[in-house]
């Protein structure tokens, strides 16, 4: 987040920022037990970082990166389209594994 803050000093230098992002919002993990424990809702703990990409002059693109190449330095992305780069930042993190709308627990199985 400390990067997404700070991007308008890349954009202001000229440079050219894309994100790549599977949503346009960002949970945050720290807050995830008291999601889970039903404390927050889900808009409680993300962050919507297509917008703040977005107001500090970066470009949101909302797909998976799938696989880099990095000979010919672009990343292929999951929908098969690419994205060219000379440097590049990965950020694995975690996931939701949860549609956007849908509350946690609507789809759990008990064994």
């Amino acid at each position: 987040m400390t990067v997404m803050l700070n991007l308008k000093d890349y954009t202001n230098r000229g440079h050219r920022v894309t994100l790549v992002g599977p949503s346009p919002h960002h949970y945050y993990s720290g807050m995830g037990p008291g999601l889970l424990g039903g404390i927050y809702r889900p808009q409680e703990v993300r962050f919507h970082i297509k917008k703040m990409a977005e107001d500090r002059g970066a470009v949101f693109v909302q797909d998976t990166v799938a696989r880099i190449d990095a000979d010919k330095k672009v990343l292929l992305l999951k929908s098969c389209g690419e994205i060219a780069y000379d440097v590049v930042s990965c950020n694995t993190g975690s996931t939701v594994p949860t549609d956007e709308d849908s509350v946690a627990g609507d789809n759990i199985s008990v064994l």
